[in-house]
């Protein structure tokens, strides 16, 4: 949800620089997981988290409308 409430406020004319913005980015940075993708756990089944795509889709979108895509470091 972090990456869709960046999103949303980018799209509002929040500047990236922002602080709040600037918070989601961070938050983003510190949780994407090894693999590339933020996790997200499905609330309908334990086997199946497709929730995971648009869970990883948000977060990438809202890294590049602030223009702070991960770099592979």
């Amino acid at each position: 949800m972090t990456g869709l409430a960046v999103i949303v406020l980018r799209e509002a004319g929040v500047p990236a620089s922002d602080p709040r913005v600037q918070k989601g980015v961070a938050w983003l940075k510190a949780n994407q997981r090894a693999s590339g993708r933020w996790w997200t756990r499905s609330l309908n089944t334990d086997s199946w988290h497709f929730i995971t795509y648009s869970g990883t889709a948000f977060p990438l979108l809202a890294l590049q409308l602030c223009d702070s895509l991960p770099t592979g470091e």
